[in-house]
């Protein structure tokens, strides 16, 4: 191995075996208590993410129903679109997952915005706007950095 991992410990015989389980943990230790903890919030912030795409998504209806002086002019009317995005995270001993999104499939409707239609609706592409987001948090958490406190910086 390399010499950073060329440490001597010290310690009392009879707690050789406590020393021991220690350093065999504290990968699993930095994990759950440095890492998860980020990398919730990561997606807690892609979730904020893709809310902002949805408000800042302007559409020809959008910009009508604005000037009409409804929500502004991005893909919120009813606010189900808004509302349905979801962050969910999953820990296991060793592994972590984070999903975002409309994770229940509603409303139905979200996959036509997401995608755009082929009667003229321009896809937002909210999805992959916010896993390019996320990887570049967990990049930058991966080389020791801070993420971001919010999406929109």
């Amino acid at each position: 191995m390399g010499d950073w991992f060329n440490i001597r410990i010290k310690t009392e015989r009879s707690k050789f075996d406590k020393v021991r389980s220690i350093i065999r943990s504290y990968p699993q230790d930095v994990a759950q208590e440095v890492y998860y903890p980020a990398l919730q919030q990561i997606a807690e912030n892609g979730k904020d993410h893709m809310r902002y795409i949805i408000l800042a998504s302007e559409t020809a209806t959008g910009r009508k129903r604005a000037a009409q002086g409804g929500n502004g002019p991005g893909r919120v009317d009813t606010g189900k679109l808004y509302d349905g995005v979801r962050a969910r995270t999953n820990i296991n001993k060793d592994s972590f997952s984070a999903l975002v999104g409309w994770l229940d499939g509603k409303p139905g409707y979200a996959i036509f915005q997401e995608l755009g239609t082929s009667t003229g609706v321009k896809g937002m592409e909210a999805i992959s706007q916010t896993q390019e987001y996320m990887l570049s948090e967990i990049k930058k958490l991966s080389k020791g950095g801070k993420i971001t406190s919010t999406p929109t910086g």
